[in-house]
């Protein structure tokens, strides 16, 4: 999956907001930056990336691209 180009997300609903909140919470527990969807084996264009807006704290961000992009 990870040389594959990700698809879209058709609807952003509450099974995509649960991945981004799952993968919110595996990053920020191995200490990373980001992480995108298929860098645990699911086939869609999401990703979360870790922000910092002040010094030492964190800001989750995620993304989705879905099919009006």
């Amino acid at each position: 999956l990870l040389r594959q180009k990700a698809k879209r997300v058709r609807l952003f609903d509450a099974s995509i907001q649960r991945l981004a909140d799952n993968m919110v919470e595996t990053m920020m527990f191995e200490n990373g930056v980001g992480l995108a969807a298929n860098q645990v084996g699911i086939d869609a264009s999401v990703a979360v990336v870790n922000v910092i807006v002040v010094v030492d704290v964190p800001s989750p961000l995620s993304t989705v691209e879905d099919e009006s992009t």
